[in-house]
């Protein structure tokens, strides 16, 4: 949960900070949002990965394995110590490639729904929000 407000935060300031800065970005929102999907998405990949190893190992352990061998900690330290620090980043390379392109389209794609949504009233006036 925390890595989605690193992404979220992150996509609303690098997407400002491209509509302020970048020649273009402020006449096509689309654009800028864009850019700042696909660039939060892979940061956001590349903090959680790790933790995302350690997740799968854990899922992937047979039932009977003691909980105390199923923590998050011990299982990334045991991790490290066995296998290296870079195991826990294998496959990060191909995990970003993927990030970027599908990141960069659910934004604008969220965006431009929303907008509908408010172009139509689809969420109705401030009155009908508590009937």
């Amino acid at each position: 949960v925390p890595a989605f407000g690193i992404y979220f935060a992150g996509y609303e300031q690098l997407k400002k900070a491209l509509q302020d800065h970048v020649p273009g970005c402020d006449r096509s929102p689309y654009l800028a949002s864009m850019v700042s999907g696909g660039i939060t998405g892979c940061i956001t990949w590349a903090m959680v990965y790790p933790i995302d190893v350690v997740k799968t190992r854990i899922q992937t352990m047979p039932l009977e394995t003691l909980s105390r061998r199923r923590r998050m900690f011990h299982m990334m330290v045991e991790i490290a110590r066995k296998e290296g620090v870079g195991v826990l980043f294998r496959g990060l390379g191909v995990t970003i490639l993927r990030a970027f392109p599908v990141n960069a389209i659910i934004f604008p794609v969220y965006e431009f729904t929303l907008q509908l949504c408010f172009r139509y009233n689809f969420f109705g006036g401030p009155s009908d929000l508590f009937q």
